[in-house]
């Protein structure tokens, strides 16, 4: 969180919580000291509970209970929201909030166990500018003092393709320009399709249109060489794709790195049948049988559902995976 020097602001504390809370004290230190705090306010999951804080040698102690027995219910989100006024800097100014001596007790009156994490505010010397921060990005905001995760950077795809095969590809980058003749204009095929009955045959004046980042394209080559495909644009990791019952959904790979086959697809493990390349590998997860080890960026893959339900899946988050199973 940032925060302009001399400005007020509101702390939101969350608690994850897997037993139910009757009640909870804790001290909240900053290190530089350069907060007050002014007041607790309960929140959703607390709006029957009385809040009181107490500003003691720079550390602020919150205390939280409810007189007619409320409790704060199984689950995770913000349970106070704290109100501080903060001291002007001279130049910007990381704070560190550290929490201890934290106590939750139960509807029996018992301690439940706890832990804490730290937090960051920064306050800055001028009023914040959220933007990209970084210089080597393509949208370098020079008077952004607040890096907001905007951030874009070229990702160049480059997929090869091989003759007399039906190559199953899919696209990672957006460009300005998304009409299939633009995508594929530096390589001569035969016949591009995708899943929904759309074709592209330069030769015969026949396209489909734009080039979606949630699917596959089964590529067929003229001629008997090697091509290799060339994009550029940006990346979407989080891509959604549409997955149809009763029928081969042909599908894209949007994350920037490869992953391992059965972390990339374990949201749906227990709702789909197979899922295959075009070399001959494939996962069926009710049979524990992966001979396709790790999707990567510029491949498609055919994936038929076993549930009767369409389905909006989206890939993990590469840097949040853990590592296969299957690799024993």
């Amino acid at each position: 969180m940032t925060v302009q020097g001399g400005n007020d602001f509101i702390l939101p504390v969350s608690l994850s919580n897997q037993l139910e809370v009757a009640g909870f004290q804790f001290t909240l230190s900053d290190n530089p000291d350069l907060l007050t705090g002014l007041s607790a306010t309960p929140t959703e999951r607390t709006d029957e509970f009385t809040m009181s804080v107490n500003e003691f040698n720079g550390e602020l102690i919150v205390v939280a209970f409810s007189l007619t027995g409320a409790i704060i219910e199984v689950g995770e989100g913000p349970v106070v929201d704290i109100e501080y006024t903060t001291d002007l800097v001279d130049s910007d100014q990381d704070v560190i909030i550290a929490a201890y001596d934290v106590i939750l007790g139960d509807p029996n009156g018992e301690e439940l166990p706890s832990f804490s994490v730290d937090g960051v505010i920064t306050l800055t010397s001028e009023p914040p500018v959220d933007g990209c921060t970084d210089s080597d990005a393509d949208n370098y905001n020079p008077d952004a003092n607040v890096d907001d995760g905007s951030c874009l950077y070229t990702e160049y795809l480059n997929i090869a393709m091989q003759p007399y095969s039906m190559n199953l590809i899919s696209i990672n980058v957006e460009s300005d320009n998304m009409t299939d003749e633009s995508i594929f204009s530096n390589i001569d095929p035969l016949l591009i399709s995708n899943d929904s009955g759309g074709n592209y045959a330069p030769s015969y004046g026949v396209t489909f249109g734009d080039v979606s980042m949630e699917e596959g394209y089964k590529v067929f080559l003229n001629g008997g060489e090697e091509q290799t495909l060339s994009v550029s644009g940006y990346t979407n990791p989080m891509t959604s794709i549409g997955l149809a019952p009763f029928q081969l959904n042909l599908i894209s790979y949007p994350p920037e790195e490869c992953m391992d086959t059965d972390i990339a697809f374990a949201s749906i493990a227990d709702q789909m049948l197979l899922v295959s390349n075009d070399q001959g590998g494939y996962y069926i997860p009710s049979y524990g049988i992966m001979t396709m080890t790790e999707v990567c960026p510029g491949e498609g893959y055919s994936l038929f559902l076993s549930s009767q339900d369409p389905i909006d899946f989206t890939y993990p988050a590469a840097g949040g995976q853990a590592r296969s199973s299957m690799y024993g």
